[in-house]
């Protein structure tokens, strides 16, 4: 079974527009490289007991979880009691990341917030380093901070642990409005379950109408489905993309 993902994108400058999100969209494109399926993105706030009452949910729903957001020593970084909370867990001191914490400052000039950054919900364990500073893994869930680039330095850091078989993918270019070849790609659907099959209507080309998606990790599945649209609509197809990695 091929893994699947859930996002949960946290902060209330995200909701309000004051900053646009970033990492739902690296999650998006990285993850489909990888080979997992991007089940669901949420964004909510900064409150504890939304994060708590979703992060679960996610948990309990997909093989991995990626929280963005919410870890730091302000009042609204609140992700780690969150889970915490949602967990039924208690939140603890990790021994590791108070000493690194305590290896950057002198003891006059450490600020007493930044302390908070060693909080973990009890359980956690930390996995891959990025610019000094582990990953937080509680359970299925990493715990990411919201600032783009040291999430995307995060995540590079655990990419690995995710790889899976590619994403490959058919696309089929059609001289005929998608409305038109409905029935058909259903009835193809039907008969093909290793594929996904997705249609996209297109009025700004010249030379078609409609493209078809044809994906699967199995290229005998792509071309079983491809073999049949051929007999179904391959008056209508003007060009075909074989496999590709997507």
């Amino acid at each position: 079974m091929r893994k699947t993902a859930g996002a949960v994108i946290i902060g209330n400058e995200i909701l309000s527009g004051k900053f646009a999100d970033e990492n739902a969209i690296l999650l998006i494109k990285e993850l489909r490289s990888l080979g997992v399926s991007l089940s669901n993105i949420s964004m909510i706030p900064d409150d504890i007991d939304t994060i708590a009452s979703t992060v679960v949910n996610f948990s309990n729903q997909f093989n991995i979880v990626f929280t963005s957001g919410g870890i730091g020593p302000t009042h609204d970084d609140v992700t780690i009691e969150a889970i915490a909370k949602g967990f039924d867990v208690d939140v603890i001191v990790h021994d590791e990341i108070m000493n690194l914490i305590k290896s950057r400052f002198s003891s006059k000039k450490m600020p007493t917030d930044i302390l908070r950054l060693a909080h973990v919900p009890m359980g956690a364990q930390l996995t891959g380093t990025a610019e000094g500073w582990p990953v937080i893994q509680f359970k299925n869930i990493y715990i990411l901070p919201g600032v783009p680039s040291v999430f995307r330095s995060k995540f590079n850091a655990i990419s690995n642990h995710f790889k899976s078989d590619p994403f490959l993918m058919t696309q089929l270019y059609c001289d005929i409005r998608e409305h038109n070849i409905s029935f058909e790609i259903r009835q193809i659907a039907q008969n093909h379950p290793d594929v996904i099959i997705g249609s996209y209507p297109r009025i700004d080309a010249t030379d078609y109408r409609t493209i078809v998606s044809i994906e699967s990790s199995q290229s005998d599945a792509i071309e079983s489905a491809v073999t049949s649209f051929k007999k179904s609509i391959g008056i209508h197809i003007v060009h075909i993309t074989e496999n590709f990695n997507v």
